[in-house]
């Protein structure tokens, strides 16, 4: 298997990224050669993570419930989410396997006493009660015609540095809503945390959220607050639902913007000086290619790749062809969910 051509990469140098997201973009910030294995390259753990698997199976019900509810109700909004967890949680349905199924012809079989199942269906049931009936908090209405649920975006950061390629960003927001506080984007985040002022203080400095204001932006051609980050505690026996307001100024978002662009403008230089070299497959390319992706030895403790990276560069690609399987994550392709936990 040789390195796959992603539409969010350069033609004919699939190791050039032009089109990043929140995932990818973060990655990189936390390790280039991290960033390089799993978005260049495609490498995953044969074992799926628990929190991508459960949080995936949430925003699909949360999805269902806010599109469903604006034409026929609560009641059949939260039928149609229990039903598209459930859906996605059995493997062999339509011969489709959903994010949490594992191929068995079963329902997904959680190791998880928290993030299984059972608490997905409870925690989507428990947070649309508490927050399904509030008064003047809207889903807004896009382009007159279209709720803005799981909305794409993308929008062009101009040509960075030295690039010769634009680079855009991209992505979709899980819901905006109007309120009487203005227009707001929600964000749903699910967590074995307690949902206390230290945790939602967490978000106000990350890559992802301020990056969502500012799509909203482009997208409706007007600032928007800022986030509301709608959280999940999700415990053995109970689901503890809470809400923060993240606020975004004009002056935060053009400072997310040059922060953002610094990042990707450096790691664009790096991709397109690379010293590639050919090679027969993906584990040969990622051995010989790896060192252009500098390491950041800070950020091991709970990398995936710690053991290919600890080990002597040369028997780097047999360790990845052992241990990881090949799944690419694509901006561009619109088919794919990933929603980080």
């Amino acid at each position: 298997m040789i390195l796959q051509q992603k539409l969010s990469f350069v033609p004919d140098k699939p190791w050039y990224q032009h089109a990043w997201d929140s995932s990818s973009l973060s990655t990189y910030l936390r390790c280039p050669r991290r960033y390089f294995y799993q978005y260049v390259c495609g490498f995953r753990p044969f074992t799926e993570s628990i929190d991508l698997k459960f949080g995936t199976l949430v925003h699909l019900a949360m999805e269902e419930y806010h599109l469903t509810r604006q034409e026929q109700g609560h009641d059949e909004g939260q039928r149609r989410g229990l039903m598209a967890i459930l859906k996605a949680s059995w493997s062999g349905f339509i011969g489709h396997e959903g994010p949490g199924s594992d191929g068995n012809g079963h329902y997904w079989r959680s190791p998880s006493n928290n993030k299984n199942l059972w608490n997905a269906l409870r925690s989507f049931i428990w947070h649309t009660e508490q927050f399904g009936f509030e008064p003047d908090f809207n889903t807004t209405i896009f382009d007159r015609r279209l709720y803005a649920v799981e909305l794409p975006f993308q929008f062009s950061l101009g040509k960075l540095g030295s690039a010769v390629q634009e680079a855009t960003y991209c992505g979709h927001l899980d819901r905006v809503v109007d309120t009487g506080a203005g227009r707001w984007v929600v964000d749903y985040k699910t967590t074995k945390k307690t949902l206390n002022a230290e945790y939602f203080e967490g978000f106000k400095l990350s890559t992802q959220l301020p990056g969502y204001g500012v799509a909203a932006k482009v997208v409706f051609h007007e600032p928007v607050q800022g986030i509301i980050v709608d959280g999940f505690q999700v415990g053995v026996d109970f689901t503890r639902c809470g809400r923060s307001h993240i606020l975004l100024g004009e002056e935060k978002a053009n400072e997310w913007l040059d922060t953002a662009s610094h990042w990707i403008a450096g790691a664009m230089a790096t991709a397109a000086i690379a010293d590639i070299k050919p090679a027969e497959d993906i584990y040969s390319f990622a051995q010989k290619n790896g060192h252009n992706w500098k390491m950041n030895t800070e950020s091991c403790f709970i990398c995936p790749f710690k053991e290919v990276c600890g080990s002597t560069p040369s028997v780097r690609g047999h360790i990845l062809e052992a241990g990881f399987q090949i799944q690419h994550w694509d901006p561009l392709d619109r088919q794919q969910q990933e929603k980080p936990a």
